[in-house]
């Protein structure tokens, strides 16, 4: 179990994104000691990555704040995209806690601070949290609770762990003491995942690497949009409530 509160919050991001970034990192501000942002200099999709458009990490002056930009690797399997980012952003990464998020996870950032404050945490070695999700717009939550990202300890974490074939099994092939579900402590999620709050334009990029064939993800978007939102979304048939747009995401 880790003993110090110092923090590495390692950032999985591409230009897909980029709504999301300036508010995240104004939550992640609050409490991270460091922030390492890792893309890639293309996307999957072939597009040059615009690195020059990141230039507003340079305002984020409350912690240390880097941009970690790696040469496209072969992405012939999609499956090592994400886990790549992460793992030589650990690398680069000086402290014993590490929060691992990608650019479309945005947390609480006072919630988080509390509940990293009241020593809760120490008492596991990884932690997955409870998060919101959304689609279509930052407006339309799901009444279902998923989890998303992973906290733990660098102590236990590897190569051999962070290159799972399933980037989201890093927290269940981990060891030691691990607790899902995290919340903060109005017992309310701390995270917030906007992975499906896209323009159909985006949501065609999204599907053209990373997801499994098992849907004609095309099909599925064109239909999407042929219409206002009808409330169940095509990716988990989820119901939804209409809720503020608490950062401003704008969609």
């Amino acid at each position: 179990m880790i003993n110090d509160e110092n923090v590495s919050v390692i950032i999985s991001y591409c230009s897909l994104e980029r709504r999301f970034i300036e508010p995240l990192l104004r939550e992640v501000s609050k409490f991270a000691d460091e922030i390492i942002l890792t893309t890639y200099d293309r996307l999957i999709v072939g597009d040059r990555e615009p690195i020059e458009e990141l230039t507003f990490l340079a305002g984020f002056s409350e912690c240390e704040t880097g941009l970690l930009v790696l040469p496209a690797m072969d992405l012939s399997d999609p499956k090592y995209f994400h886990n790549h980012l992460r793992h030589e952003g650990f690398k680069y990464s000086r402290f014993s806690w590490l929060l691992f998020l990608d650019g479309d996870e945005i947390p609480d950032g006072d919630n988080f601070r509390a509940l990293f404050d009241s020593g809760l945490l120490r008492e596991f070695d990884a932690v997955s949290f409870a998060c919101y999700w959304y689609f279509r717009s930052a407006k339309f939550r799901a009444k279902t609770l998923e989890t998303c990202a992973l906290l733990c300890s660098r102590e236990i974490i590897n190569p051999q762990v962070m290159y799972t074939s399933y980037e989201r099994r890093i927290f269940e092939i981990l060891p030691g003491i691990k607790f899902v579900g995290g919340m903060c402590l109005s017992k309310g999620p701390i995270l917030h995942h906007y992975s499906w709050v896209r323009t159909k334009e985006e949501m065609l990029k999204k599907v053209a690497w990373g997801h499994q064939r098992d849907k004609d993800w095309r099909a599925l978007i064109e239909k999407e949009f042929s219409s206002q939102f009808q409330g169940i979304d095509f990716v988990h048939g989820y119901s939804y409530d209409t809720v503020t747009d608490i950062f401003n995401i704008g969609l």
